[in-house]
């Protein structure tokens, strides 16, 4: 269409061409997920490339998170997306619910909730629903910090270098992890 000549409204925008699904790039960090089977969808598909583009990382737990909301709820993602959004509203709702109810943490259920509502915004579905972070919620709820008389006698009982590492947790706010220790540490400092 030349520059200066106007679209009309009832003109319909050109049809692309379908993609062949073996022609589809399949990201090589999904490929033991057991949630893979949802690229095979078109709009999962697409959802998912819209994601990459951001971040690998981030699009992998999304796509692993709504495999899990999928088979936890007994549903599918193209059921989800059909859903008019009101209902899409109030399955967020039951969806928040629920898992408090099962005693989710509620950093989870925040993940969980952002994935969800990505979901439903793919699908033009602009869901309203707020979900704050209550700090009580889930497994720390009844951590507290050790005293000082505590964190004295755990001081007394450690070697010189369990000593630096409880000290730098304790006074700095380092995780376990960050020093070396923890399941995500190298196996080597373990």
């Amino acid at each position: 269409m030349a520059p200066d000549q106007a679209k009309r409204p009832d003109e319909k925008a050109p049809k692309l061409p379908p993609r062949a699904p073996s022609l589809r790039v399949k990201p090589t960090f999904m490929q033991k997920s057991k949630y893979r089977h949802l690229l095979d969808g078109p709009n999962v598909y697409r959802w998912f490339r819209k994601l990459l583009r951001r971040s690998p990382v981030s699009a992998g737990a999304h796509l692993r998170r709504l495999g899990w909301l999928c088979k936890h709820f007994d549903t599918t993602s193209q059921e989800l997306a059909k859903l008019s959004k009101r209902k899409a509203e109030d399955w967020t709702e039951d969806m928040i619910s629920l898992l408090e109810d099962e005693g989710k943490r509620s950093s989870y259920i925040s993940n969980l909730f952002k994935t969800a509502i990505s979901w439903f915004k793919h699908n033009r579905k602009h869901v309203e629903v707020e979900y704050k972070v209550s700090p009580e919620t889930g497994l720390y709820a009844t951590e507290k910090p050790p005293t000082n008389e505590e964190l004295r006698r755990i001081l007394d009982a450690a070697d010189i270098r369990q000593k630096a590492a409880i000290s730098l947790m304790a006074f700095s706010g380092f995780r376990d992890h960050t020093l070396g220790y923890g399941m995500h540490a190298h196996p080597l400092l373990r």
